[in-house]
């Protein structure tokens, strides 16, 4: 949600949090589940039942449009064309705004100009968007994602207080005060909607006796199967 764009007003970001439905998931079997947080299961913070969200509400969803002012413009979605989870749930979320009073803007990219777009805060109102960690921490998709000025930040969502509340996580030992901490930093992005989740999608695993090591940066896509190599036969 792009918070130097229409989605400045936090009335019509909870009109999509309202609007918006995971029931695209099913088709992708068990590598998609709908979730409800900005960080991974795979988290030492990770809390499903204990992270609230916006409830599904199509008429409350049309009740903050009007209270929002919204004049009809239309909501510019965009997607990268080669991601088909990304595809799904543009193309679910589309059917869901206009559902409940929102005009849209589908706008499906090529890759680069996928990327290009999501770079320019005055091309685009929405995008799905994922984050594979480098570590198994919140720390790094909080700090990556939603903090101030940060370069992939691609809401543009600011809120210093936040920000302040992250950074003092920043000083504790590992543990449980800091796991708290990080869950309540979590918890007040989701309630300012800086980001919506959706699902949680779970990489495809290539494994056997000819395939080889995954050579890659190590504070980067980790699991990128794109770099993976198989030998040749004997």
């Amino acid at each position: 949600l792009n918070s130097e764009a229409l989605m400045a007003s936090k009335d019509l970001r909870q009109a999509v949090a309202q609007a918006m439905t995971t029931d695209f998931t099913p088709q992708f079997g068990d590598l998609v589940k709908p979730w409800n947080q900005l960080i991974s299961s795979t988290t030492m913070q990770s809390d499903q039942e204990g992270t609230t969200t916006y409830a599904h509400d199509p008429a409350a969803a049309t009740a903050l449009l009007d209270s929002a002012g919204y004049d009809g413009t239309p909501v510019r979605i965009v997607y990268d064309v080669s991601d088909p989870y990304g595809s799904a749930n543009a193309t679910a979320l589309k059917q869901d705004l206009e559902a409940v009073g929102f005009r849209v803007d589908l706008q499906s990219l090529q890759k680069e100009e996928f990327y290009n777009t999501i770079y320019d805060p005055t091309a685009f109102d929405i995008s799905s968007t994922y984050w594979s960690a480098d570590y198994p921490d919140a720390q790094d998709f909080i700090s990556t994602n939603f903090l101030c000025g940060g370069f992939l930040n691609i809401s543009r969502f600011c809120d210093e207080d936040i920000d302040a509340a992250f950074y003092a996580t920043e000083r504790m030992a590992f543990g449980p005060e800091r796991d708290t901490a990080l869950r309540e930093v979590q918890q007040r992005l989701i309630d300012e909607l800086a980001g919506i989740p959706v699902m949680e999608v779970t990489p495809q695993v290539v494994y056997g006796p000819r395939v080889g090591a995954t050579p890659t940066l190590a504070t980067y896509a980790p699991f990128d199967w794109k770099r993976a190599w198989v030998r040749a036969s004997d």
